[in-house]
């Protein structure tokens, strides 16, 4: 059912893309950091909402639902209470307070637990419940053309938690919780093609009720979703990703036995989840955290400790970084998780891994070497001819597109991924690339002693050793056998789980996937299929299948996020030139360290250039800075801001040039991170 006319003031302005969680400067959860005015900024519009509220028990009341969208500007939906009725408001905040405000809801009953999330045209689509005449209904608005839909009706009390968010194609999905009796489930439903996928159940192992969930999007479109269920003794913290075809099973997040309820989903720096959580036990109620990384849930993290709380805390992710609010009276408080973190558990950051920096200096940009078996090596009906392979065939394509190029030949017949694991750190040694192309596995396949995940595990940790080394690493799904090998149904089904779990490692590890196989496989029947591009062997491709491959590779090599160019730092004086104000100059979304007198117009202006390699600017999301001390040897970069446009950062306050050593990284809109760029200061 939709209805038109929602009703209440319009937006006075259509507003940008959300910000995804994770992508930009995301959060670095790390001690010293100084977030300071950005949640001072949310704390204000807090106590605007607590004044908005009208009567309400606070401490029960939830929090309300607050986001920025990419101009900065802070959004929030809350709920408005009355004599007999609840109302949901929504609204846009600045400097003097509330700008826009539209009231959602229907003229009947209590509309209860909004969620709001913006959609590729910039303005919110707004999901909640209303509850009236023993009925529980949920409801979204799409806010830019007015349309209200009825995505489910249950008796009363039996749906709760509402979310919406939009995917990596910009498909809004809508989540919430129904329970029956003894049982709860999570219901989500898609919007597709101007109408909603019919209602589906999120699977779980666990048959006991799951309660409490939150949905969020991390920075390459992947939903993920967290909650609590029952186990059979006693309530834990659940969490599991949308793989694009199904949801995988679910993860314990919690380890310490209690009630752990309530959990609110965001992302640390690098992508990886984090869930906050309030676990009562005994008298007193813990708000604890906990992140998931490479498979794995952390150790648990108490951040504090308030008997008297009774609403859930709630994960806020802000454009510097991450914040934690909750109520406390007639107050909505925010603190930084760096800071929550730091001040319940002294040191406990000191171990949190920065965000990956792929800073290599002794490397050549300008450089690339394909890594693998004999496919990259070059062989022609069953000998071996690298120069009729790829490799020089990739080389002519780069010194065309992008002048002076260097592709070497890490090529070695007959190698297996666990050879090929021991010997890639060596031709960091030798060769000095900035990329790297990795493309084997398929002697791995006929030798059945050898299983699919360890082929895999060494893989992975090719790629691992990559960045460590400050390579940037592409990894290929292996090309199809043809041969007597390939044609037997145990081969087949090795060498499609292999690819399938090569696919998995780009999307965890965020690096570039170049689908060799898909690439061969599908190739067009009127030009001659598959078959055209191998050679007599069935194995090797032939020169014009190594013709294919080179392009192939060349595909994705276009689309790296290659180091930002003529990166320059200016120091700006009162006796010198300061950007105006009507000049678009990127200010930190959240400073790292406040000036002493923020009014003081000088500081460092960084300027720099997209490199000329990238052909389409359009897949880039935007640049990360990092900066260290000049004066201290062992200091390393650490992210300090993340810019979209314009190609320049204006840091206030500093007192000259020379503080600190800027480098910058390019980030592609799917969370993929290149290499830094050179130092300058």
């Amino acid at each position: 059912m939709k209805t038109q006319g929602a009703r209440g003031v319009l937006f006075l302005s259509a507003i940008g893309l959300v910000i995804r969680l994770a992508s930009g400067p995301a959060w670095a959860i790390q001690a010293g950091q100084d977030f300071s005015s950005g949640v001072a900024e949310l704390e204000r519009v807090g106590s605007i909402i607590s004044r908005e509220s009208g009567f309400v028990p606070r401490e029960a009341a939830p929090l309300p639902v607050m986001k920025r969208d990419r101009q900065g500007t802070i959004w929030a939906a809350w709920e408005r209470w009355e004599a007999g009725r609840c109302r949901i408001e929504l609204a846009s905040f600045g400097d003097a307070g509330i700008e826009s405000v539209r009231t959602v809801g229907f003229s009947g009953g209590y509309d209860i637990s909004p969620d709001f999330a913006f959609s590729p045209d910039g303005l919110p689509w707004v999901i909640w419940i209303n509850v009236r005449g023993g009925e529980t209904r949920v409801h979204v608005l799409d806010t830019s053309s007015n349309v209200t839909w009825t995505l489910a009706a249950e008796s009363s009390a039996s749906a709760a938690g509402p979310k919406i968010l939009f995917d990596a194609e910009g498909s809004p999905w809508a989540l919430w919780n129904v329970t029956s009796g003894p049982s709860g489930e999570i219901v989500y439903r898609v919007f597709k093609q101007g109408e909603w996928t019919a209602p589906a159940i999120v699977p779980r192992e666990m048959k006991w009720p799951a309660l409490n969930p939150d949905a969020a999007v991390d920075g390459r479109g992947t939903v993920w979703l967290t909650w609590s269920g029952y186990d059979g003794q006693d309530y834990r913290i659940y969490l599991s990703r949308w793989t694009g075809t199904g949801w995988a099973t679910e993860t314990p997040v919690s380890a310490n036995p209690g009630p752990n309820l309530f959990p609110s989903l965001g992302f640390d720096s690098d992508g990886s989840p984090l869930v906050v959580w309030t676990r009562s036990l005994d008298r007193s109620r813990l708000v604890c955290l906990s992140s998931y990384k490479n498979g794995t849930a952390g150790p648990e993290t108490s951040l504090d400790s308030q008997p008297d709380r009774l609403s859930p805390p709630r994960l806020i992710q802000d454009a510097g970084g991450a914040a934690v609010g909750w109520r406390s009276g007639d107050r909505i408080l925010v603190k930084s998780l760096a800071q929550a973190w730091v001040a319940s558990r002294p040191g406990a950051l000191s171990s949190a891994p920065p965000p990956r920096l792929l800073d290599n200096p002794q490397l050549d940009e300008n450089k690339y070497a394909g890594f693998g078996d004999s496919i990259t090596f070059g062989y022609i009906d069953y000998y071996p001819y690298p120069e009729r392979g790829y490799i020089p065939r990739l080389n002519a394509i780069l010194n065309a597109e992008y002048g002076s190029q260097r592709v070497i030949n890490e090529g070695f017949g007959g190698e297996v991924t666990a050879e090929g694991l021991v010997r890639i750190p060596k031709v960091f040694i030798a060769d000095l690339p900035r990329y790297l192309l990795i493309m084997e596995g398929t002697n791995d396949i006929i030798f059945t002693d050898i299983t699919i995940p360890s082929a895999a595990f060494n893989l992975r940790e090719m790629v691992r050793k990559c960045l460590a080394a400050g390579v940037f690493p592409a990894i290929a799904t292996i090309v199809p056998r043809l041969d007597w090998y390939g044609g037997q149904p145990i081969n087949q089904e090795r060498l499609l789980s292999l690819n399938a779990r090569i696919r998995q490692i780009a999307a965890d590890m965020s690096v570039p996937l170049v689908d060799m196989y898909s690439a061969f496989a599908t190739y067009p029947i009127s030009s001659g299929g598959v078959l055209s591009l191998f050679s007599k062997d069935l194995k090797h491709p032939s020169d014009k299948g190594y013709q294919f491959m080179a392009e192939t590779w060349f595909s994705g090599i276009r689309s790296f996020p290659f180091p930002p160019v003529n990166v320059g730092v200016a120091a700006l004086g009162p006796e010198k030139q300061v950007p105006s104000p009507d000049r678009p100059v990127a200010m930190p979304r959240t400073p790292r360290e406040a000036p002493a007198d923020p009014r003081l117009p000088f500081g460092n202006l960084l300027t720099w250039a997209h490199s000329p390699k990238i052909f389409d600017t359009g897949g880039i999301l935007g640049y990360r800075i990092y900066r260290k001390a000049s004066a201290d040897a062992t200091a390393t970069f650490q992210l300090f801001a993340f810019v979209d446009q314009p190609l320049e950062y204006f840091e206030r306050g500093m007192a000259s040039i020379g503080r600190y050593d800027y480098a910058l990284s390019t980030v592609r809109r799917d969370g993929i991170e290149g290499p830094i760029s050179d130092t300058v200061r």
